[in-house]
């Protein structure tokens, strides 16, 4: 888990009044915003308002998705050369049986 001072943007005297409240990371600042209207409210009063919540929160939106920025293959290569072994194995072992 993240600590809340890491959320870019924030600052300290924020991420106080943050954790005062018992959101000590990014991730609980997440769930108590997916809470609803009231929780988002609570928070929002903490923070300074809406559209600073919304400005914190897109900042780090856009962080993590640049993290997911590798392409699939990227991702996956490990699998698919072992995938494409066991076919390479599979297949000599087809000739053999057949010779």
């Amino acid at each position: 888990m993240i600590p809340i001072n890491k959320l870019e943007g924030i600052t300290s005297d924020e991420a106080q009044r943050l954790a005062s409240e018992d959101i000590d990371t990014i991730e609980q600042l997440w769930i108590c915003v997916g809470k609803g209207e009231s929780e988002i409210d609570r928070i929002s009063a903490l923070i300074g308002g809406r559209i600073r919540l919304v400005e914190l929160l897109t900042k780090e939106g856009l962080r993590k998705s640049s993290n997911l920025g590798d392409s699939w293959i990227a991702r996956h290569w490990l699998d698919l050369t072992l995938i494409f072994a066991l076919i390479i194995v599979i297949v000599l072992i087809v000739r053999a049986a057949r010779a």
